[in-house]
């Protein structure tokens, strides 16, 4: 069948290179040509179809097991590169807990014992002299400056990272909670 479409198909060529449109024989038997070219396609095509047979599943009486698997995710991901916007190398949180753990506020042997204190960071423009730091102490959101107080804590002194205060005498530093 394959070989009747090729000689169709070269007639056609050989018939549509010598016809000028004029000669109405040629046009007419130019299209009986398309006719049956078109004819045994369509015939292959039903053809094919047909002789495929459509096989049912094999039905299996076996009863399916669940099993119930813990598959651990081994994949990690890889977040030390430079930061695009900061130009800096990101760093790892787990070192930042770690600092935590080691600077943590000193209890006096006085009866005030230190209250919940949690640096923020600073408020104002770290280019200016006057710097405005957020410090939250037992839940109050304060901005102070160098040398403001509040009840017995003073703030000392501080930086991007950390502040220093004074409470009942005694110097603590309270690093920079994200």
């Amino acid at each position: 069948m394959q070989r009747v479409i090729l000689i169709l198909k070269d007639l056609f060529l050989i018939l549509y290179e010598k016809i000028d449109m004029k000669n109405k024989k040629k046009v007419y038997l130019l299209i009986v040509v398309v006719i049956i070219i078109w004819g045994a396609v369509i015939f292959q095509f039903l053809s094919l179809s047909n002789s495929v047979a459509i096989q049912e599943p094999a039905v299996n009486d076996k009863p399916l097991i669940a099993f119930n698997l813990k598959i651990e995710d081994t994949s990690t991901i890889n977040v030390d590169y430079r930061d695009p916007f900061l130009g800096k190398i990101y760093v790892k949180e787990e070192k930042i807990i770690e600092r935590r753990r080691l600077i943590a506020p000193k209890k006096t042997n006085k009866q005030s014992v230190l209250p919940n204190i949690i640096y923020k960071g600073i408020v104002s423009d770290t280019k200016s002299d006057k710097k405005v730091y957020m410090l939250i102490i037992d839940g109050k959101n304060l901005l102070m400056k160098n040398g403001d107080a509040e009840g017995e804590i003073k703030l000392v002194e501080g930086n991007r990272k950390s502040v220093s205060i004074k409470f009942m005498g005694e110097k603590h530093t309270i690093l920079l909670e994200e």
